[in-house]
């Protein structure tokens, strides 16, 4: 720029241009960096996604194997201890079920006494 003052030209430099060029040559990289950080975060959170979600599908494949093998042990369980298979025995031994059973009962003295034996 040109100043005309008496006759005399006096030129002004302009510096602000250049500071604002140097804050904006600071500022992009910087700007690169932060998005950068963002990008590679959001990939590792969303392996960290992935992963949970087999996990998970492994634990329900393997809850509902666990509840097919839990039905089954109660099938057999239910099948030994069906009192049609006892009848059998009962018979053979002459043995009697009892509608109402008593049971031994000790008292707590009996059993200190035979833990301190």
């Amino acid at each position: 720029m040109f100043y005309c003052f008496n006759g005399l030209m006096l030129t002004v430099t302009i510096i602000n241009d250049n500071q604002n060029r140097n804050k904006l040559t600071f500022l992009i990289p910087v700007l690169i960096g932060v998005l950068v950080v963002f990008a590679v975060s959001g990939i590792f959170l969303y392996n960290q996604n992935v992963n949970a979600s087999h996990e998970i599908s492994k634990i329900k494949n393997n809850l509902g194997a666990a509840e097919i093998k839990n039905a089954e042990l109660k099938t057999a369980l239910d099948l030994i201890a069906s009192q049609e298979k006892f009848k059998d025995i009962i018979e053979k031994n002459f043995l009697t079920i009892e509608k109402n059973p008593e049971y031994v009962k000790t008292t707590d003295k009996q059993l200190t006494a035979n833990n301190n034996l």
